[in-house]
């Protein structure tokens, strides 16, 4: 029996005559095999094992498409903000930004946002609801997440560039941007 070693990458591959045994990956978190050794696809090829690019391996299959929330993802995204209204004054601030990649409801606003203003509007579940008013709206549509991204981005910088903190409905992404001291550029 002839044993040939294959080097690909992080996975070695043993070819024991026709079976493909591949060994478990050395070093490095993750890598799909879970200890020992497993068989393979016996190589019909030439020698070559070739997995296949996707699932469905036939023919008038279609490439997966990208996850919603990967970089890559080419669908439809908004992005919205969400503003607090002081229900005693009438001053409208905003509370926070995001990116939606979902469908839009009836309202033609996406559901992450409705369902986000809708709790925060309720009593029950948000005590400032007593005093404020939140109001959602759609700030831009583009058409891939990069591009959403950015625009999220940027929004965060400027809220920070001017008030010196992140808008209170946001955890993430945080400001990229160093606020300067006030009176940097009008002297000492």
């Amino acid at each position: 029996m002839r044993r040939v070693t294959l080097g690909l990458g992080l996975m070695t591959v043993f070819v024991l005559a026709a079976p493909l045994v591949q060994a478990a990956p050395t070093g490095g978190k993750g890598g799909g095999m879970s200890g020992g050794a497993k068989i393979g696809r016996t190589l019909g090829n030439g020698g070559v094992f070739r997995a296949p690019a996707f699932r469905n391996n036939h023919p008038g299959a279609t490439a997966p498409s990208r996850h919603g929330n990967s970089k890559g993802s080419t669908n439809p995204h908004y992005n919205y903000n969400i503003f607090m209204k002081d229900k005693q004054t009438g001053v409208v601030r905003i509370h926070k930004s995001g990116i939606s990649g979902g469908r839009l409801g009836k309202n033609g606003k996406p559901y992450r946002t409705n369902s986000q203003v809708d709790r925060l509007n309720a009593p029950s579940k948000n005590p400032s609801a007593k005093n404020y008013q939140y109001l959602g709206r759609i700030d831009r549509q583009t058409t891939n997440r990069v591009d959403a991204l950015g625009h999220e981005q940027h929004r965060v910088n400027q809220y920070f560039l001017k008030h010196g903190k992140m808008p209170p409905g946001m955890q993430r992404p945080k400001p990229t941007v160093e606020r300067l001291p006030p009176n940097y550029y009008h002297g000492k």
